[in-house]
């Protein structure tokens, strides 16, 4: 009889209530980058007896203690990130290169992941660094996709050490999100506090966001030689031309562009190149034209070809 009612049920389309679980458990898992904690779980209705079962079956693979992947191990790195956080509990943020890489400010994947924790809290998850924060508040955090990390501030004050400050920043000064007045407050006596501050010293929002690291470098040296400020990316209009250099001084006409093997290394790029500086030539401007070789090891020269530029 009983078997004749299962019949019955699939024929009308009602599920057992374990089929219900099993559906509700993919909604919940596609919706968070395949992973899931055993509170969730638990909410289903999923017994702990039941839920030993799936992970010896591997339909529940364990990540850290208390998060799962459904299904297979085998999640994308947003899903990795979620498992991290959880995995460090209440009050955990993504942090460092592994925030930077969430809100879109590291292009690289990130091998290691970063978690910061209100201090005193010292969860201990392997294969995750977690850092204490006494100075961590819910003003420091925001959320992509539901998974909490550092605000864009935080993040750089937290990679003021690390190699990749300069690429960040960059990319953060590209989308407006570098808040001066907000870094100095958070960074003060932090360590890297110098490197910052020197990347801040170079960030003039009015000119117009430098777009490479190249760019940044080369504006630094400007102003330590106190030369005029450029403009920075701006439109330039001669006759049917219309340009972008890279720095531009409109009353001195001078301009500067940076080349860089991925945007003027093909043949095509060096005949446009050449093309442009001809129109700027004959239209009375003098354009300066650098590598990246120029300007990490012939700075000074570099300067100085400027400085003659401005006074020609």
């Amino acid at each position: 009889m009983s078997g004749d009612g299962c019949a019955l049920d699939d024929l009308y389309g009602r599920q057992p209530r374990n089929r219900w679980d099993e559906r509700n458990l993919a909604r919940l898992a596609a919706a968070q980058d395949g992973v899931v904690t055993v509170g969730q779980l638990a909410a289903l209705g999923l017994t702990e007896r039941a839920r030993r079962r799936r992970v010896a079956q591997r339909r529940l693979v364990v990540l850290h203690r208390g998060v799962y992947a459904v299904g297979h191990g085998e999640v994308s790195e947003r899903g990795r990130f979620r498992a991290a956080v959880w995995a460090c509990g209440e009050g955990a943020a993504l942090g460092h290169l592994a925030a930077a890489r969430l809100l879109g400010l590291w292009e690289r994947p990130v091998e290691r992941i970063d978690v910061v924790v209100p201090a005193p809290r010292c969860p201990r998850a392997p294969r995750i660094r977690v850092h204490r924060s006494l100075s961590l508040t819910g003003h420091d955090v925001t959320h992509v996709r539901g998974i909490p990390c550092t605000s864009a501030t935080r993040t750089l004050v937290d990679l003021a050490r690390s190699p990749a400050l300069e690429a960040v920043f960059e990319r953060a000064e590209r989308r407006g999100l570098i808040r001066p007045a907000e870094l100095e407050a958070l960074v003060q006596n932090r360590p890297g506090a110098a490197r910052l501050r020197a990347l801040l010293a170079t960030h003039r929002p009015g000119t117009g966001a430098t777009r490479s690291v190249l760019e940044r470098r080369l504006l630094a040296g400007i102003r330590r030689a106190r030369l005029p400020e450029p403009l920075v990316n701006r439109t330039l209009v001669l006759d049917a031309l219309t340009l972008q250099p890279d720095l531009m001084w409109p009353a001195q006409r001078v301009l500067v562009e940076l080349d860089g093997l991925d945007t003027h290394g093909t043949r095509t790029a060096m005949r446009r190149d050449r093309r442009r500086d001809r129109a700027t030539i004959l239209a009375g401007w003098v354009p300066l034209r650098f590598t990246w070789e120029d300007i990490e090891q012939q700075l000074t020269t570099v300067l100085t070809e400027i400085i003659a530029a401005h006074s020609a």
